[in-house]
Order: C-alpha cells, then sequence, then structure tokens
C-alpha cells in the first residue's frame, strides 16, 4: 500500500483518495479485495485532524 500511495504522491495526483491507491495495487499487483460488514460497528472515517480527534473521543 505504501509504494502505491508513493506513486499518488509522485505523480502529484493529490487530490486522490484511498480507493485510487488500492485500485493501483489491483491493476498493477492482482491484489483481490473484500468486504466487511460493519453494521452495528463503532467506526469513524478519518480525514482530517479534527475527523482524528473525534475518533479520539469515540474510542476513549
Amino acid at each position: 500500500m505504501v509504494r502505491a500511495s508513493n506513486s499518488l504522491f509522485e505523480n502529484m495526483e493529490f487530490q486522490a483518495f484511498f480507493e485510487l491507491a488500492v485500485q493501483k495495487l489491483i491493476d498493477s499487483e492482482g491484489i483481490e479485495v473484500g468486504v466487511a460488514d460493519v453494521t452495528g460497528a463503532a467506526w469513524r472515517e478519518v480525514d482530517f485532524p479534527e475527523d482524528y480527534e473525534a475518533a479520539q473521543a469515540l474510542f476513549n
């Protein structure tokens, strides 16, 4: 994943999303991606520092 993420930075794709890095791994290395049902699970998307702070409050 790090290599795919670095590739995005090297190509100056700064507005790319996590999904693009995953797609690059699928295309270049043939990894398989699955799904997980998180219904009822505590989770929080973290994109910004304030998201991280909210996640810390949720999980502490």
